[in-house]
């Protein structure tokens, strides 16, 4: 039977590369985004695990990064998402999730939402998770 954090150490192993922290200004983190980080962050958590014999779950894997500024009128949120360095780390990040096959467990991306917030705008991923239960 694999945990939830079995399926987030999994996750975790596939994204701790060069390839993505090499590329990050912060950190890739389990369950929770440093706080009060104002950096590219990248946050592995889970939904749920079932127990079934065919183990399903849905994990999340969010992409942090800083909003734009823009100039507006003072005291206004003149932010927008960063459209452009969220696409760049998402072309890292999904082909290393998508349709993976491991040892005893296989994953694929189920969907991608953007997610904004006043500082920073987040790529949402979330991830299907299979395991066989013996």
């Amino acid at each position: 039977m694999k945990l939830n954090l079995d399926a987030i150490d999994e996750v975790y192993q596939r994204l701790n590369v060069p390839e993505v922290t090499g590329v990050i200004t912060g950190r890739l983190t389990k369950n929770n985004r440093p706080f009060n980080s104002d950096k590219e962050d990248i946050v592995i958590s889970d939904l749920a695990l079932n127990n079934d014999q065919l183990q399903r779950g849905m994990l999340v894997v969010n992409i942090h990064v800083p909003n734009l500024v823009l100039a507006g009128p003072s005291g206004t949120d003149t932010t927008q998402a960063n459209h452009a360095r969220l696409k760049a780390l998402s072309k890292i990040i999904v082909p290393l999730l998508k349709d993976y096959w491991g040892l005893d467990y296989n994953m694929d991306i189920e969907q991608i939402n953007l997610l904004t917030e006043e500082k920073s705008s987040f790529q949402n991923i979330r991830v299907e998770y299979f395991a066989i239960n013996v």
